[in-house]
């Protein structure tokens, strides 16, 4: 069983999928927010005096509290998942290097929930053909 010892193993990727992951979620749930405090606003729902209330001091800080570990949640999970795509990619990528330097690839395995698995059983299937010539 391999157990897994870096989680950053492609930062370029990692990193702007990870980005990518936290805006998609993140500017949504903070517009539509804003958007309910506007509504609200607007709609008399709030009069002026509950809103200022609403929004006060520590409305920032206290909405920062509540999407910040969020965002923590949302960069860790992308981070892990991210980790199932780049851990096969760099994997095959050693193999054809390898490859294209006249050394034997080694036997690519990957983890149970890695992606890729078809394209590594191919990859294993040349390198096998390669090294029996």
């Amino acid at each position: 069983m391999y157990i897994r010892r870096k989680y950053i193993v492609h930062r370029r990727f990692q990193t702007d999928f990870s980005a990518k992951v936290l805006i998609a979620i993140l500017v949504p749930m903070i517009s539509s927010c804003l958007f309910v405090i506007a509504f609200l606003q607007f709609s008399g729902w709030m009069n002026g005096d509950g809103l200022q209330g609403f929004m006060g001091e520590g409305f920032v800080l206290s909405f920062l509290l509540r999407v910040l570990p969020v965002g923590f949640v949302i960069l860790v999970f992308s981070v892990l998942f991210s980790h199932r795509i780049a851990g096969p990619v760099k994997k095959m990528q050693n193999a054809c290097d390898n490859l294209a330097e006249g050394h034997p690839a080694k036997h690519i395995s990957l983890r149970k929930n890695d992606y890729f698995k078809s394209l590594a059983a191919k990859l294993n299937e040349i390198c096998r053909d390669k090294s029996s010539e």
